[in-house]
């Protein structure tokens, strides 16, 4: 991988990885806070959940996907989220299965 030309990607984070990497508030509207064991959001028009948006190169992305158990508990997608600068596009993860019992989240 060249080092030299790593994209770096936002992401918005609400659990574990909060105050882990320099950051900025922000809100992520539609969604609500959940804990199945570990935190995770689920769709809510009428709520929202505050966290921090954080930028990460490639590989730091890739290393954040292996600790969220990306594509095995979790999924990461794009959303949208208030900052005190306005909308801005970053990838959240979701829980989509129980950590403790290895099922599917309804």
């Amino acid at each position: 991988m060249d080092l030299m030309n790593l994209n770096m990607n936002k992401l918005f984070v609400y659990g574990i990885l909060l105050d882990q990497y320099p950051n900025v508030e922000a809100r992520l509207h539609g969604y609500t806070l959940h804990h199945y064991g570990h935190a995770t959001i689920r769709k809510d028009d009428d709520c929202y959940v505050d966290g921090q948006l954080i930028e990460v190169d490639d590989i730091e992305l890739d290393n954040i996907d292996t600790i969220e158990g990306r594509g095995h508990y979790y999924e990461r997608f794009m959303v949208e989220v208030e900052t005190d600068n306005g909308f801005e596009d970053c990838w959240v993860y979701q829980q989509i299965r129980d950590m403790e019992h290895d099922g599917e989240l309804n």
